[in-house]
């Protein structure tokens, strides 16, 4: 998972590659905690 960006890119901009990215990471974790709980001891 990637998304190009730039450091220098407009706040609004910024901000969007922001909620892209936390959005990801939900997904992310919505697919894998199940799989790594039943990998893991508790």
């Amino acid at each position: 998972m990637c998304r190009d960006g730039d450091i220098e890119a407009s706040a609004d901009e910024l901000a969007a590659i922001k909620d892209w990215h936390v959005e990801s990471l939900l997904k992310f974790k919505t697919v894998f905690q199940p799989i790594l709980e039943k990998l893991l001891p508790s």
